[in-house]
Parts: C-alpha cells; sequence; structure tokens
C-alpha cells in the first residue's frame, strides 16, 4: 500500500552499499540528509488508513481484477485494482502492490519492462483478470511467438504465455499507469493526496473500458530488431529454454553472487538427502559443498552461452 514510499528507502540502501561504505564510517552528507528526510515522514505514513470495501454487496454482476506494472532503470513492480458492477453501478478498490529494485546488471528498458510484465500476478489464466501496461515492445513479446526473441526475451514470454490468457495483456498511456508511481517513489504527503493510487485510474471505472493490447504502430524497430534471434532453429531453442531455465529463476531471485552458490549448495543438500535420508545433513554449507555448487554454476552458464559447443559429438572436432 506504501510501496511508493518505501521504495525510496530500498534504493538509499542499496546507494549506501553501492558506494562501499566500512561498517565503521560516517555516511556521506547526501546520504545522511537523504535518510533524515524519509524518517521524518515515517509518523505520517502512520496516520494513513484505506477502506476496502470489496465484496459487502451480494448483488455484485462482475468483479474483475487489474494488474498494472512499470518499470525505471531503478525498479521495477505492479498494483492491483478491483473492478465492481453492482446494478449497472461501477466502482474500484485497491488490492496490493509489489516492487522489486532491478538488477544490479545494466538491462535495457524494454527488458526490465518484460521482467515487471513477469512479476505480475496471480499466475491464473481466467476470464477476470487483465493486464495493463504502458510498455509497448512488451506487448508486442507477449503477443508474438516466444521462439523469434533471443533467449532472455524467450523465457520470460514464455513462462507469461503459459500462466496468463496473452489476450488479456492490454497498453495504457503512462501518464494514466498507477504503477509508475511505485518505480519512482513519492514523498509520503504526495502519495496521501494521490487519488489515482489510492483508487484507479478514471477511464477503469467508464461504462465502455476500452481494450487495446497492440501498440504496434508506435514500436521503435530497433527494439525488435536487438532481440530477434539470429538463427531460429526450434529444436535448439527449446533445449536451451529447458537447460537454462534453472539459472534464468535463480537471477530473478537475487544477483548476489555469494547467495547464488548457497542456494545453489542447499539445492544440491536437498537433493542428497532425498536421495540418501540417513545422510539427513542441516548442517551450515561446507567448502566443499560450496566448490561443487559454484563449479555446476559455471558449467550450465557455459552450457547455455556455448550451447553448439556442447552439442558436438565428444570426438575432439573443434568449432570456431
Amino acid at each position: 500500500m506504501l510501496t511508493p514510499f518505501t521504495v525510496r528507502i530500498k534504493l538509499l540502501l542499496r546507494n549506501t552499499w553501492e558506494r562501499d561504505l566500512q561498517w565503521d564510517e560516517p555516511l556521506p552528507l547526501d546520504i545522511h540528509e537523504t535518510f533524515q528526510s524519509w524518517l521524518d515522514e515515517v509518523d505520517t505514513a502512520s496516520q494513513i488508513s484505506l477502506s476496502r470495501p470489496y465484496f459487502l454487496n451480494t448483488e455484485t454482476e462482475t468483479a474483475e481484477t487489474h494488474i498494472f506494472s512499470d518499470v525505471s532503470p531503478k525498479a521495477y513492480g505492479c498494483v492491483a485494482y478491483f473492478r465492481k458492477v453492482t446494478d449497472g453501478t461501477i466502482s474500484s478498490s485497491f488490492i496490493v502492490a509489489k516492487c522489486r529494485l532491478a538488477p544490479l546488471k545494466k538491462l535495457s528498458l524494454g527488458r526490465l519492462e518484460l521482467m515487471g510484465a513477469q512479476k505480475k500476478f496471480p499466475w491464473i489464466t481466467s476470464d477476470y483478470i487483465f493486464y495493463w501496461a504502458d510498455s509497448q515492445i512488451t506487448l508486442h513479446w507477449i503477443n508474438g511467438d516466444p521462439l523469434h526473441w533471443k533467449e532472455f526475451v524467450r523465457n520470460r514470454v514464455r513462462e507469461i504465455q503459459e500462466k496468463t490468457n496473452r489476450h488479456h495483456w492490454n497498453y495504457c498511456k503512462g501518464e494514466t499507469n498507477p504503477a509508475d508511481k511505485l518505480t519512482r517513489g513519492l514523498s509520503i504527503h504526495v502519495l496521501m493526496q494521490d487519488v489515482v493510487w489510492w483508487h484507479r485510474p478514471d477511464w477503469l471505472t467508464s461504462q465502455n473500458l476500452s481494450f487495446n493490447n497492440s501498440a504496434d504502430s508506435e514500436i521503435n524497430e530497433t527494439d525488435i530488431a536487438d532481440e530477434l534471434t539470429k538463427n531460429y532453429d526450434p529444436v535448439m531453442t527449446v533445449t536451451e529454454h529447458y537447460r537454462n531455465e534453472f539459472i534464468d529463476n535463480l537471477l530473478s531471485i537475487t544477483n548476489d553472487y555469494t547467495k547464488l552458490i548457497r542456494i545453489i549448495s542447499y539445492v544440491f543438500r536437498f537433493a542428497a538427502n532425498c536421495r540418501f535420508p540417513e545422510s539427513n545433513k542441516f548442517r551450515p554449507v561446507k567448502a566443499d559443498e560450496r566448490v561443487l555448487a559454484k563449479n555446476s554454476l559455471i558449467c550450465m552458464v557455459q552450457e547455455g552461452e556455448f550451447q553448439v559447443s556442447f552439442n558436438l559429438p565428444n570426438n575432439g572436432q573443434l568449432t570456431n
């Protein structure tokens, strides 16, 4: 509910971490002032209350969920609203919002938009759930064949198409997208007065809600060309997808190398405990387990990046 406010402190903590400060170093003046400014607003945040009358009337004719997503170079997320029709009267109410910081690895804005779309919720194919984005290239990818795109886009588009109704993805203008606020961050005083955030864009409660799942006429052709796969091979593409899906899922959780190694170590630990229950290992991860995890991660990344070489017969044949 307060995501546009809380995302500011997340960004500040990342900024502090990126400066590689030691634990006993005083904070730089700009960080100290920014933190103090945010802290001064916390008391005001505690005064906010929101009425959420979801289904008080049993005569509700239809109830739809509308989920908006947006992204900035710093963060991405989504916000959801109910849209209800009762006795011909249309009303809406805020449900929930989620936000994550953008990966440290620099990605194109189109890829970040796709990640924001991928993290939308709930992953339910329903006639009453609709998705909104102000990214034209993202909608173009979602409505296309995943096999046309490079691996990063391909895997995420495939998941979106499998878990949602792609015909329910629609375009909305950026200035009316409430999710834009949670990627930029707002002061608590501005947030309290923001009607669009707390309730919905005005057009969401119009009698004739317009759906538009295509804005192709305004798409930058360069954005499309950059993500087109050079060698369209359906067999190779499917193989690559399953081999690299594990890595993609891990990187969507964290981009911290140490944490990745620890996660993989515990995955291997879990597999070993399932195969050999008598081992029953619950102690902290040991050095040899971390080495195994690191080597496995390297192999999986190499296999994804050098797919052709890995598919060659093991007969000493070389490739350029």
